[in-house]
C-alpha cells in the first residue's frame, strides 16, 4: 500500500481514495509472504494488513 502524495497512482496501480495498492498477481506464480514483504520493503512500501 502506498499513500498518495501527488494524487496519482504510480501506473500498474490500483488507486481507491488517498491509498494506492499494487496487485502483483501473476498467473500460475504465488510469492511467498517473505518475498513479498521484501517486494514491498524494496519500493518503499508495505503488505496490506486486514483487520478482523
Amino acid at each position: 500500500m502506498l499513500i498518495l502524495l501527488s494524487g496519482v497512482c504510480p501506473t500498474g496501480w490500483l488507486q481507491n481514495k488517498d491509498r494506492c495498492y499494487e496487485t502483483n498477481v501473476v498467473s500460475g506464480y504465488w510469492q511467498t509472504w517473505f518475498s513479498a514483504q521484501q517486494h514491498c520493503q524494496s519500493t518503499g512500501t508495505s503488505l496490506l494488513i486486514i483487520d478482523r
